[in-house]
């Protein structure tokens, strides 16, 4: 069982997991967060994903 905390875009992530895997989640803390989005948050979204995707700080090993 996961432990779970995540603001803003992170807090977005957090909610994806309680309703594909609510199973593997004991506790959830979401900050500053939404659970639906318009149309110019969608596509700032999505270009903070990708910049998260390519950085090397975020390189999984």
């Amino acid at each position: 069982m996961a432990q779970m905390v995540g603001p803003c875009l992170g807090g977005m992530r957090v909610l994806e997991w309680l309703v594909a895997h609510p199973e593997r989640v004991a506790a959830a803390l979401m900050i500053g967060t939404t659970a639906a989005l318009v149309a110019d948050q969608i596509g700032s979204h999505e270009v903070q994903i990708e910049a998260i995707r390519t950085s090397a700080l975020f390189a999984v090993a």
